[in-house]
């Protein structure tokens, strides 16, 4: 066998590895679902150690969500359930004030 053959040989079993479907015993996180009030806030340096700005897609989330920290970095879908629109922000920060399933943006 060349070493040209070889080698697309190898290169073609890595890449069907990769391509491999997930085996069955695999398992999704669930996600939890929060309902609560929203609020706005004035950010910089948030809670997570992250400095922002307000035009920053973040959003701080209740002390009781918050816990240590293992939230940071996480993304949020969020739904204004009296009109129906959503949008993305990132935890970046944590809402002292804020209930314990409210969030701040």
């Amino acid at each position: 066998m060349s070493p040209l053959t070889f080698f697309i040989f190898a290169l073609a079993l890595v890449c069907s590895a990769f391509a491999s479907p997930i085996n069955g015993t695999s398992t999704l996180e669930k996600r939890v679902t929060h309902t609560g009030r929203g609020t706005w806030f004035d950010v910089g340096l948030g809670a997570c150690g992250k400095h922002n700005v307000n035009s920053d897609k973040i959003v701080a989330i209740s002390s009781a969500i918050y816990g240590n920290g293992g939230n940071c970095e996480q993304y949020m879908h969020i739904t204004n359930t009296a009109n129906g629109k959503s949008a993305w922000g990132k935890v970046r920060d944590e809402c002292p004030g804020c209930g314990a399933n409210d969030i701040g943006q």
